[in-house]
């Protein structure tokens, strides 16, 4: 009988440490994903540095964008298109950064399309990206395209 009730002992703790590893695996995955998210929108981040540096102002849009950056940087290219309306991706556009005057480290300049509803990830002018909740978000000042022309 003790038999018998050991190797039940052992089939449930073997289920449970299987089940264990599964959720871990789930949470790893879900972590790498949002990693390659941050590592996307930093890429982002500085490919429109790089254009505003080249230009002295921010792209007027994804083609333009794309157009610039297409021999210097072909690696932001995939991510670029998808900056482009109802994409993953939202940006200012024509943005020139010295006119920021609340400091480059706390506006917003480009966001996940999703982060208005749901929370998620942000480029801040100074090319630094965060996590934010969807009510951060509505709180952080955004950055304004240039009256210039």
């Amino acid at each position: 009988m003790t038999s018998a009730l050991f190797s039940r002992a052992i089939g449930i703790l073997s289920c449970v440490l299987v089940l264990s590893c599964i959720v871990a695996c789930g949470n790893m995955r879900q972590e790498a994903a949002r990693q390659k998210q941050m590592n996307d929108m930093k890429q982002l981040a500085l490919a429109y540095h790089m254009f505003h540096d080249m230009k002295s102002r921010g792209p007027k849009d994804a083609t333009e964008w794309a157009n610039e950056l297409k021999g210097l940087y072909p690696e932001a290219l995939p991510l670029i298109a998808q900056t482009a309306p109802g994409g993953q991706w939202v940006f200012v556009w024509n943005v020139r950064l010295p006119e920021i005057t609340q400091g480059t480290a706390f506006v917003v300049l480009g966001y996940e399309s999703a982060v208005p509803t749901s929370g998620g990830i942000v480029a801040m002018a100074d090319g630094s990206v965060q996590q934010v909740t969807a009510a951060e978000f509505a709180q952080m000042p955004k950055a304004e395209p240039s009256k210039k022309k």
